[in-house]
């Protein structure tokens, strides 16, 4: 029985040392940007060309069809939040009553040169199945370009990113933003959850060509910026420290409601004898 105490006892410990320790290995001072500035009224470069989901070549002012577009910038391969991002969209979308293609549109840009058109169009293909309604089809953009092209548009739209060559992939913001038919920003929206009333509000009112207001800022990135120490740590790190965290206070709680119950059994067995 004791030594049964002791073994979990041990994978508690053990636990906790190895959730702490990605924390302290995954940090490392970046001093580039990586957040997303609230451009209100700038005008995007309509100029700007990019390869669509069918692998043509096409304008940004071409895929504007007087009509708002819905802006995501971000990466198709990246593992963190970018797909997280684009599911809560979908999810918000499903709840807008209103329709891509026919009063908005749906614009994502990756922000990698590298890569291609063709897992652009399997996104695509992937998020139009998830929403449900595939007619809707016309109105999803999903758009690679070279390195120019993509820097151009992100600065125009305040959205700041670098490369991490050390862990291979990208720091960036987490968020959409709305755009009117003439291509300046009209609204920002910030983290990983949006809510279908201001969105559709924000929609709306850039269909109008309104230039919203300022918004807080709650930034999310894939990186985290620890203002304590100047260093970005990966935020699955965090992720991971949490959730590490709820499962050794679970395991405690546990040990400590076996003990007790051990204990308890042990006395009424002393008692009966």
């Amino acid at each position: 029985m004791i030594s049964l105490s002791l073994t979990r006892a041990f994978v508690t410990v053990t636990l906790v040392a190895t959730c702490s320790s990605p924390l302290h290995a995954e940090e490392q001072k970046l001093p580039a940007r990586a957040d997303l500035e609230q451009k209100l009224g700038a005008q995007i470069p309509l100029e700007l060309k990019f390869r669509d989901e069918t692998g043509k070549v096409v304008t940004i002012e071409s895929l504007f069809h007087k009509r708002p577009v819905v802006l995501q910038l971000g990466y198709y391969k990246c593992w963190l939040m970018c797909n997280v991002v684009t599911g809560a969209l979908v999810r918000t979308l499903q709840d807008l009553r209103l329709n891509p293609g026919q009063d908005f549109d749906v614009m994502f840009v990756s922000i990698d040169p590298k890569e291609k058109w063709q897992l652009a169009a399997r996104k695509q293909a992937e998020y139009v199945k998830t929403y449900g309604r595939e007619k809707t089809a016309r109105g999803w953009h999903f758009l690679t370009g070279d390195e120019a092209q993509i820097r151009a548009l992100a600065q125009a739209v305040g959205f700041h990113y670098f490369y991490d060559k050390g862990a291979k992939q990208f720091a960036h913001p987490s968020g959409i933003m709305v755009v009117s038919p003439d291509g300046r920003m009209s609204k920002y929206f910030y983290g990983i959850e949006f809510d279908p009333l201001e969105l559709r509000r924000a929609v709306m009112d850039a269909s109008h060509e309104t230039i919203g207001s300022k918004v807080q800022a709650l930034l999310l990135l894939c990186y985290h910026w620890n203002p304590l120490t100047g260093k970005y740590g990966l935020l699955i790190a965090h992720v991971i420290m949490t959730s590490c965290i709820v499962t050794v206070t679970a395991l405690a709680a546990f040990i400590g409601y076996w003990l007790w119950r051990d204990g308890r059994r042990r006395k009424l067995e002393s008692a009966l004898t």
